[in-house]
Parts: structure tokens; C-alpha cells; sequence
């Protein structure tokens, strides 16, 4: 990558700066920063998945500069970075993305206005030659060469604030297509004005006042997002030939998934809204108070069509000029991204469509570049997911412990199925005579799909074995706890109904006439928590976030 002679490198930050730095007022705390830029400058792995960055993630803004989550933001265009392409990333921030982009092997040109964040992100890629950090307000960057690849990531909402111009967004995306190559393409993520969960109650992520987006309280000189007619006509005005929209859930800062193109609808077997309801757990930032269950609403909203128009974020691939679309005729539908707590491997899911229109689950690693060429495929799962009957249950007004234990017994009958009797035997000092098959520790409701026409009932995705038979009460515990958990908002429940996660499942446990006296009832929690930490690699000692969440936590019931 050749640099204008503007720019000389700061060996001792390794940032390439101008003589006329301007001070650049955006930070997520000085002292936050100056401390993080401590913890990567002190840490020998700064790599997408190094296990010691990880304990420096204590709250929202390390967690967000850290995680490998981060990443799959990027995922759907692996190939394109793994081949080596001409990256220009404005606005890189602390470095996260630099970081992937440059792991896959592209020659990442990452563009910073803070200093502190430039140095931040020159240290957490100071072992990739590929990658070079510049320091300067992008108005000003100047560079003779030409990029495949130009990302706005999170960047444009700020332009009213830092590119002087009549109309900053359309400057700031001209800008940007003039650094692209032919055929080249712009990667842009940017909050939905009109994104479902700001209806719900989630503030403005900027200025962090409800229904700021909504009401359109937006200024000349303040930040901006759009709806996707008003951006993708702003993309358009600024010259490039054609825009596909991605969908990141539950938004493109932290997405546990991505919509492609062709999977935004329903389309035969396809069904996209139990994916994105899914995604609702994994919200980094979820709202203070929940007007409405938004599982329940991003089924419906999918079902009519309107993924597009209400998802919390935008992920447009603008092309620079006329060319061969790749993802338009893309057999991919969706990509969704884990962790194996068997194999410690995190796996991207991706939901293909064949050629005789049948479905198919490809699963790959994600640790390594070379793990794009290889994938095992499994068949992919049509029908109801019996898990999402407890999120509808539990948001009708009224709902009660025997409506829980009532959904649960068909749940409890395919475990039963598979459960075999042996001689008493003690776990942790508690004796249980019924167990279930050591792979069957993932055999939660979210993981049992009904047929809608016969009926039938199987699991799936429970590869992962402990290596030892389990004790069936406390799956039947660990997966009524798991789901309960997983419900970010409920309807007011009948006057009886306890309010922490673990009093209602032991409730509904009586009810199911499983036995849980209290000697079991400490062995549940202690094979909880051990599970926990071992499938988040905690030290063993440790009192997992989930179990206390478990433990003492209330289920969140909406107050309207």
C-alpha cells in the first residue's frame, strides 16, 4: 500500500500520520481507551480469538472493541478478504475489524481519526504486516490507489458531525466510491431509523433518547441514521450502480446471524423469523423497558415481509459500477454463527438453498481462513421449533405455572423416549436411578422441531457429548431454565406464579410430577454451573453469570 508523501509513520505508536493533525473529538472514554490500549499493547495474542484479551472484557465498550463477534459482521464476504483484496476501512475504530480483515488475509488499509484509537488499533495488529494504520479525518485522506474493498462500518450516522460539505452524507459516500476500483464495492452498516426494537423501547443508540429516530429529531448538526428508502436513494444519488441488502441481527454492532439477500422472505421451506427471533437474546444493549415481546413481533413482521424495512440494521453492499452480482444468484439464505462446546470450535451455520430447491445446513469453523474451504453439511430442519410455544405461551396475559408444565410435557415425553434405567447411581453425592444419553445435553426445546402436518417430534444439534450419561431431571431442569431465560420480555403471569427463573421451574417440575427435593435441587445448580464453565472456559470455581441469572433472577414481565 503506497501512501502520499503527507504522511510520515510514528514508529514508537506505528501510525501514519499528516503534519496538520487535527484534534478528533469522538471517544468512548479517554481513560477506557488508555487503558485498553495498555491491555493490547501488553498481550502477545491479539488475534480475532485470543483467550487473554478476553478477560479484558468487562463491560460495553471493551466488549465491543474485543469481541471475536465483532467479526461476523464481515463473514459473508470471507472470500473476498481471504483473497488477498485492497481493503480501505474508514472509521476503524480501536481496530476489531482490522484485525479479521487482516487475519483473512487482506492488505487492510485502516483509517482512524482519534490517534488513541489509531494506536489502539496498530497494536492489536501489530504482528500483521498487511495491515497499515492511518490517523486522520477522512475528509483530508489522500491516497493515489484504488481499493476493492471501501467499508463505512458504523461511520456514516457521524458525517454531519466531522466532513464539512452542503450535504456531509453524500460527500462522505462519494468520497468513499472514489477510492474503489472497477468492479470494486462498498461495505456500509448503519443503524435503522426505523429499526423494531427502538418501537420497543431501546433509545436512540447515539444519543440514547427513546423514540429520537422515530420522531425524526435529527439536526443539521447532529447525528443521523435512515430508513432503508431514504438510504438506499442517498446510496444511489452517490453514483454507485446498485446496492444488495444484508440483514445483521439482532444489529451489525454484535450480529448473532445475517440475512442474505435471497433469504429476507419466506420462500418455500425457508422461513427466516425463528433466526432472527433467535438473535433477540444475544442483544448487547437491550432496552430499559420492552413495550412489546419482540420475539414474538419479529415473527409476524416476517411472515408479512417487512425484515427489510424493520430490522435494527442495515448491511449494503454497493457496487461502484455495472457487474455480475454475485449474491444475487447466491444459494445462501442465512448464516448463523456459534460456539461447539465439544469441539471449543466457534462454527458458522449457513442455510443453503440447492439446485432442486431442497435445503441444507453447512457448518464450518470460523478460527482460521483455511476452514472456508471445508464444511460438513447436514440436512436442515423444517417445521416449528417447539421452543418458540413457550415464548407465545408466556405472552398471553394470565399464563400460568400449569400452562408452562402443560407445553412442556410433549418435551418431556421425546426425553422419556430415550431415557434408560440403571442401578442407582450418585452424582455429586445425590443418587438418580433415570438418565438420558451423554449427547443428548443439548436436547433443550429449542432443539426439538415438530412436523406441522404429522405431528412428529425430533431433535437435533445435539452433537455435543459430555462423555457421560445424565441424569434426565436435571436436563428436564437445565432446559426449562435455558428457555425461561432466553425470554427477554413476557405478559403479566396469573397471581400465584413465582417470579424468579429457578422457584417456576421447580413449580412446574411438581406439577410434571418429576421429584426435585432439595439435595437435588443444590446438584441441579452445582452440574449447571459446571457445565456453564466449562462450555465458556471459566475457571471451575467460578459462579457463572447464567447460573446467578438463574438463581436469583426474575423473569422480565412487561408492565403494559
Amino acid at each position: 500500500m503506497k501512501l502520499s508523501d503527507r504522511y510520515k509513520i510514528d514508529q514508537k505508536l506505528g501510525v501514519h500520520l499528516p503534519p496538520d493533525l487535527e484534534a478528533f473529538n469522538y471517544s468512548d472514554g479517554k481513560d477506557e481507551e488508555r487503558q485498553l490500549l495498555e491491555n493490547v499493547l501488553g498481550c502477545e495474542d491479539t488475534s480475532v480469538y485470543s483467550k487473554t484479551l478476553r478477560k479484558f472484557r468487562v463491560n460495553w465498550p471493551t466488549n465491543y472493541h474485543l469481541s471475536p463477534q465483532r467479526c461476523n459482521l464481515l463473514r459473508p464476504f470471507a472470500e473476498t478478504f481471504k483473497a488477498g483484496a485492497q481493503v480501505l476501512e474508514i472509521g476503524a475504530g480501536c481496530g476489531a475489524l482490522s484485525r479479521f480483515a487482516g487475519e483473512m488475509g487482506a492488505k487492510v488499509t485502516a483509517l482512524e481519526g482519534s490517534l488513541l484509537r489509531a494506536a489502539i488499533t496498530a497494536a492489536r495488529c501489530k504482528d500483521l504486516e498487511n495491515v497499515l494504520v492511518v490517523c486522520d479525518n477522512f475528509q483530508k485522506f489522500s491516497c493515489s490507489e484504488k481499493f476493492d474493498v471501501v467499508t463505512l462500518i458504523g461511520v456514516l450516522e457521524y458525517s454531519q458531525l466531522f466532513i464539512t460539505a452542503p450535504d456531509p452524507v453524500q460527500e462522505m459516500l462519494r468520497k468513499a466510491r472514489s477510492f474503489l476500483k472497477p468492479g470494486g464495492f462498498l461495505l456500509l452498516a448503519i443503524e435503522n431509523q426505523l429499526g423494531l426494537k427502538y418501537f420497543c423501547g431501546s433509545s436512540e443508540d447515539h444519543v440514547q433518547k427513546f423514540a429520537f429516530g422515530i420522531n425524526d429529531s435529527y439536526s443539521k448538526d447532529s447525528v443521523i441514521t435512515f430508513g432503508r428508502v431514504d438510504l438506499e436513494k442517498k446510496i444511489k444519488e452517490a453514483g454507485f450502480f446498485k446496492a444488495e441488502l444484508f440483514l445483521p441481527f439482532p444489529d451489525y454492532k454484535m450480529p448473532s446471524c445475517v440475512l442474505y439477500p435471497g433469504g429476507l422472505k419466506e420462500r418455500g421451506a425457508w422461513k427466516p423469523g425463528p433466526l432472527v427471533a433467535s438473535s433477540v437474546v444475544f442483544e448487547a444493549q437491550p432496552p430499559p423497558f420492552y413495550l412489546f415481546s419482540l420475539e414474538q413481533a419479529w415473527q409476524v413482521v416476517a411472515r408479512n415481509g417487512l425484515l427489510a424495512d424493520l430490522a435494527n440494521s442495515f448491511l449494503f453492499r454497493a457496487y461502484n459500477e455495472s457487474c455480475e452480482l454475485a449474491e444475487e444468484s447466491s444459494p445462501t439464505m442465512a448464516a448463523h454463527y456459534g460456539y461447539e462446546k465439544e469441539k471449543e470450535d466457534f462454527v458458522e451455520k449457513r442455510f443453503v438453498c440447492r439446485e432442486n430447491g431442497e435445503l441444507e445446513t453447512r457448518i464450518s469453523k470460523m478460527q482460521a481462513p483455511s476452514s472456508l474451504d471445508s464444511y460438513r453439511v447436514m440436512p436442515y430442519q423444517p417445521g416449528e421449533i417447539y421452543g418458540d410455544g413457550l415464548t407465545k405461551l408466556m405472552n398471553i396475559p394470565g399464563w400460568s405455572v400449569a400452562d408452562v408444565a402443560k407445553w412442556a410435557e410433549p418435551w418431556v415425553a421425546a426425553l422419556r423416549e430415550h431415557a434408560f434405567k440403571t442401578e442407582s447411581t450418585e452424582v455429586d453425592g445425590t443418587s438418580f436411578d433415570l438418565f438420558l444419553p451423554s449427547n443428548f445435553f443439548d436436547a433443550i426445546p429449542l432443539n426439538l422441531a415438530v412436523d406441522s402436518e404429522s405431528g412428529a417430534a425430533r431433535f437435533f444439534d445435539i452433537e455435543c457429548d459430555v462423555q457421560t450419561p445424565l441424569p434426565f431431571e436435571f436436563l428436564v431442569f437445565r432446559g426449562l431454565c435455558i428457555m425461561i431465560h432466553r425470554i427477554t420480555s413476557c405478559a403479566k403471569p396469573a397471581g400465584d406464579s413465582p417470579q424468579r427463573i429457578a422457584e417456576l421451574v421447580l413449580k412446574v417440575l411438581e406439577v410434571l410430577k418429576i421429584k426435585t427435593p432439595q439435595s437435588k435441587v443444590q446438584t441441579f445448580l452445582s452440574l449447571f454451573n459446571n457445565f456453564q464453565n466449562q462450555a465458556s472456559r471459566f475457571s471451575k470455581d467460578a459462579v457463572h453469570p447464567l447460573t446467578e441469572a438463574i438463581v436469583r433472577g426474575t423473569f422480565p414481565v412487561r408492565l403494559i
